[in-house]
């Protein structure tokens, strides 16, 4: 049996929340969330200069389902672009017409959005060079296959936008 433990980390902030247990291999037995689990500070004393120190313990937490430890199954470069969009959208987003006759919609350059994906995806490279060529290939494979909510089009002056659909519906 392989036992994993699950994180969800904010990758800019490198917070980490829905901590679990999971089988992720098992012969004899159902794989899938085990439990949930965090992480709770212990004193264990004051050092020689008077500062408190301790360690972390892992303690059940009975307060999350065993549903809740479940990960997304979303691949990480859809997490990261959602979230870079998401930043994007809210620092650079400008109101457009697309169509000329069509409604104004808020939207941003793809540019923008392109920047911050690369700064938020995580290779594990250790070369500047191979890193950026790794989040590059990372962003067209999202692009191409970009996630329902999102639309992506050329603006009468050349330049390329993404807004979310429900925006050019009028709902957004």
């Amino acid at each position: 049996m392989i036992i994993s433990v699950t994180a969800d980390i904010d990758q800019s902030s490198g917070r980490v929340s829905n901590r679990g247990l999971a089988v992720a291999k098992a012969r004899d037995a159902e794989q899938g969330p085990v439990a949930p689990f965090r992480l709770d500070y212990v004193k264990l004393g004051i050092d020689a200069d008077g500062d408190e120190f301790g360690t972390r313990v892992v303690r059940a937490d009975p307060e999350r389902g065993q549903k809740d430890v479940a990960r997304s199954k979303a691949p990480k470069g859809v997490l990261v672009f959602d979230s870079a969009c998401k930043k994007a959208l809210g620092e650079h987003s400008e109101e457009i017409q697309i169509q000329k006759e069509g409604p104004k919609i808020r939207a941003v350059e793809l540019g923008h959005v392109k920047a911050e994906f690369c700064r938020k995806y995580v290779t594990g490279e250790t070369d500047p060079k191979r890193a950026m060529q790794t989040s590059h290939r990372a962003w067209r494979r999202v692009l191409n296959n970009m996630p329902d909510d999102y639309a992506n089009a050329k603006g009468a002056d050349g330049r390329e936008w993404l807004y979310l659909k429900t925006e050019k519906l009028g709902r957004g």
